[in-house]
């Protein structure tokens, strides 16, 4: 063996690949595509990348200019050594089940997430792609392939970093939006849909009435909470977990998302406006 052919198979045992790839699918559906977008962990106290991150904009000049964005941030991750089980129970979609992943102009000018009314108006009849989903994935676990070294120190940990890697950036982004504050000028709007991108075998686990039921799947949601900087109370993420050979599907899905979301900010852009002007004035008030 040629010591390019040596570079090549140890290359291919890595996620580089895998991130190049979907980056390159991703080139020709959205604006702006990042690859390594480095962002500060605060609970670590140190700088981490995310692997993927694609912007989608909408700039609207109806009365006040409106800057809708969606951020689809994506973590890529291969495992030739185990097996992903996700455990499932029935899921409702509402607003509330993704409240840690969206920032409008209502809660910059407050500087209070709590306030949503923008979000609330823009999200409360969009149906995302999230809605079509049934169960949900809380919990999970990986389990070693026939044939593979036990000794390999993985274990959940990939799935672990991976979620903790999308809820922290996702937070690091809005604590930032809060932290510049509101502009009299401009109205920004943003939804962020996080990814994990699963190079590998992954599978839906259900446990009813003490029998378990296992089967392979594609796409999952995972739920998740995060107490991000930014919130005295934790906030609902849902991640979505997609093999790798569904991606051009489940990009379908989330590019009808950020039409949808555009389509509602224009149809609603007077409500929007009014909310903004609105409570710009009481808080000009508040202040002299």
């Amino acid at each position: 063996m040629s010591y390019s052919d040596y570079l090549k198979k140890e290359i291919l045992k890595t996620g580089f690949p895998l991130e190049i790839e979907i980056s390159s699918k991703l080139d020709k559906e959205w604006q702006n595509v990042i690859n390594t977008d480095s962002y500060y962990d605060n609970d670590e106290k140190k700088l981490r990348d995310i692997d993927i991150v694609a912007y989608d904009e909408m700039f609207s000049d109806k009365i006040l200019p409106i800057c809708l964005f969606t951020g689809l941030v994506i973590e890529c991750k291969k495992d030739i050594n185990l097996a992903w089980v996700f455990f499932t129970r029935p899921f409702d979609y509402c607003v509330d089940s993704i409240e840690g992943q969206y920032i409008d102009e209502t809660q910059v000018l407050t500087k209070n997430t709590e306030n949503s009314d923008t979000m609330g108006l823009v999200l409360e009849k969009t149906p995302l792609h999230y809605s079509k989903f049934e169960r949900k994935a809380v919990t999970y676990c990986t389990i070693y392939l026939e044939g593979k070294n036990n000794s390999v120190k993985t274990k959940k940990r990939k799935i672990f970093q991976a979620q903790n890697q999308l809820k922290k950036y996702v937070g690091t982004l809005i604590d930032q939006l809060l932290k510049k504050g509101p502009q009299i000028d401009f109205c920004p709007i943003g939804f962020y849909i996080p990814c994990i991108v699963f190079d590998g075998l992954m599978y839906e686990a259900i446990v009813e009435e003490g029998k378990l039921k296992v089967t392979e799947s594609n796409h999952m949601l995972l739920e998740t909470t995060y107490r991000s900087p930014y919130s005295i109370s934790e906030r609902c993420i849902l991640i979505d977990v997609v093999h790798k050979n569904y991606f051009t599907d489940y990009q379908k899905m989330v590019r009808k998302d950020a039409l949808e979301l555009k389509k509602i900010v224009r149809k609603k852009a007077k409500k929007i406006n009014n909310e903004f002007y609105k409570i710009n004035r009481l808080l000009s008030s508040s202040k002299k």
